[in-house]
């Protein structure tokens, strides 16, 4: 079975991160590419043994192909930090 890997971009995304991290705990790796967080964004990540990666923010879609460059796995999923999959 092929791997996955899910990718967030975020910038002091503190209050909804966590739900979004929890809702894909079970990828085989999660990658965070960070624009410079001031708040607990990045202890968060840290708790869901995110792959973090720093980067000045460039604009939306060059953010989100940068992230995608730092993942490892052929299946991508990205989601933004306010966004959560649900259960089913």
């Amino acid at each position: 079975m092929e791997k996955l890997s899910a990718f967030v971009t975020t910038f002091n995304n503190a209050r909804t991160l966590a739900s979004c991290l929890e809702s894909v705990k079970w990828a085989d790796e999660i990658v965070l590419l960070d624009s410079g967080s001031t708040d607990a964004t990045l202890e968060i990540a840290k708790q869901y043994g995110c792959k973090i990666f720093h980067n000045p923010f460039l604009g939306y879609g060059k953010q989100k192909q940068l992230a995608l460059t730092k993942t490892t796995h052929l299946w991508v999923l990205l989601l933004d930090a306010d966004e959560a999959l649900s259960p089913a």
